[in-house]
């Protein structure tokens, strides 16, 4: 059974320390998310993950229609920032 990761909107995820450890600091982030998502169950919907997304301004609405990108996207944000705040706790959209 895969340890879950869940995302919602305006709430706060605690993440596998050692994901935030072993992530890239610079550089592509893609197959790390990739491999995330392989051994972890990660949960958002489809409509949190727009409505948090889409405050960045870095992809326009049809960019944002594919959830299993969305979850890499929301994973990247949250892990770098993270690693940034020296914590694994992370508040999607406070």
């Amino acid at each position: 059974m895969k340890t879950k990761i869940k995302f919602k909107l305006h709430a706060e995820t605690e993440l596998p320390q050692d994901l935030i450890d072993d992530a890239p600091s610079q550089g592509p982030f893609d197959d790390y998310a990739e491999w995330i998502v392989s051994k972890y169950d990660v949960e958002v919907s489809l409509e949190d993950s727009i409505q948090y997304l889409k405050s960045f301004g870095a992809w326009d609405i049809k960019e944002l229609q594919d959830l299993e990108t969305n979850i890499q996207r929301i994973l990247w944000i949250s892990i770098l920032d993270c690693k940034e705040n020296n914590t694994n706790y992370f508040n999607m959209g406070a």
